[in-house]
C-alpha cells in the first residue's frame, strides 16, 4: 500500500511537470522574421553649369573693308578726289586683356592691320596711285554681357594710318605719310568655344590733316576719315 502510494505521488509529479513543460513550451514567443531593409537609393548629385569668366589675355586674327569717309582735299579752290573713294580689303591680328565686375566687361585692345585699300587719280598732267599701307589702333573697351557668352561692347582709342602717294607714270615721284588721329566703334563678341570666342564690329577712324608735294613749293593738303566693317575671333588664356 505504501509502495503504491509513492507510485501514484511519482506519477502526479511527473504529469504535472510534463503539463507545465508544455504550457511553457507552447507560451514562448516565436523567434521574429529577419528585417531586410531596402536600399535607400542616392541623392541625384546636381553640378551646376561652370560660369563663363571673361577676365584673362586675348590674342587673334581679323579681317574686314574698310573706305573712305569724308575728304575735304580742296587746295586753292581744286580739288582732284584725293582718298575719296579709297576702299579694299584689310587684315591682321591683335591682342587685349579684359576684366569682368558682374556683367561688366571693360578692357584694352591694341591691333595692326594690313590693307588692300587704294586709289588711282589725275593730278595736273600726271597720274597717281595712293595705296594704305596699314593701320593701326589702341584702344579701350567697355560692354556689357546680355548673358555669360555674348558681349556687346563700345570702344575708342588712338589710330594710326600709314598711306603711299606714287606717280604711276614714270616721274619716281613718291611720299609716304603717317595720319595720326582717334576711332570710336562698336560690335559684338560672342563665345562659340570653352576659349574662342567670334566678333563683329564697325570703327570710324577721323586723322589730322596732311600734306602732299606733287610738285616743288606747292604742298596739297587733305583731311581724311575711314569708315571699317571687320569680323574676326579670339582666343582666350
Amino acid at each position: 500500500m505504501r509502495l503504491k502510494s509513492v507510485f501514484v505521488v511519482s506519477a502526479a509529479l511527473l504529469i504535472s511537470t510534463s503539463a507545465a513543460f508544455a504550457t511553457n513550451k507552447t507560451l514562448k514567443k516565436p523567434k521574429a522574421a529577419p528585417v531586410v531593409e531596402a536600399p535607400v537609393a542616392a541623392a541625384p548629385v546636381i553640378v551646376a553649369p561652370p560660369t563663363r569668366s571673361w577676365t584673362g589675355l586675348t590674342v587673334g586674327l581679323n579681317g574686314g573693308y574698310s573706305f573712305s569717309g569724308s575728304v575735304d582735299d580742296s587746295q586753292d579752290g581744286s580739288s582732284y578726289g584725293i582718298a575719296s573713294s579709297m576702299s579694299g580689303m584689310t587684315g591682321g591680328g591683335q591682342i587685349g586683356y579684359d576684366y569682368q565686375y558682374n556683367s561688366a566687361v571693360i578692357g584694352v585692345v591694341a591691333d595692326i592691320d594690313y590693307s588692300g585699300a587704294n586709289q588711282s587719280f589725275l593730278a595736273y598732267i600726271y597720274s597717281f596711285k595712293l595705296t594704305e599701307t596699314y593701320n593701326t589702333t589702341v584702344r579701350v573697351k567697355a560692354g556689357y554681357l546680355l548673358n555669360s557668352d555674348t558681349l556687346l561692347y563700345v570702344t575708342a582709342g588712338y589710330a594710326a594710318n600709314e598711306q603711299k602717294i606714287e606717280e604711276t607714270t614714270g616721274t619716281g615721284y613718291s611720299e609716304t605719310h603717317l595720319l595720326s588721329g582717334y576711332v570710336v566703334g562698336a560690335g559684338a563678341e560672342h563665345y562659340f568655344t570653352s576659349n574662342i570666342s567670334a566678333f563683329g564690329e564697325y570703327r570710324y577712324s577721323k586723322f589730322n590733316s596732311t600734306s602732299y608735294e606733287f610738285q616743288a613749293g606747292s604742298p596739297y593738303g587733305m583731311d581724311y576719315s575711314q569708315s571699317e566693317v571687320r569680323v574676326g575671333f579670339n582666343y582666350h588664356f
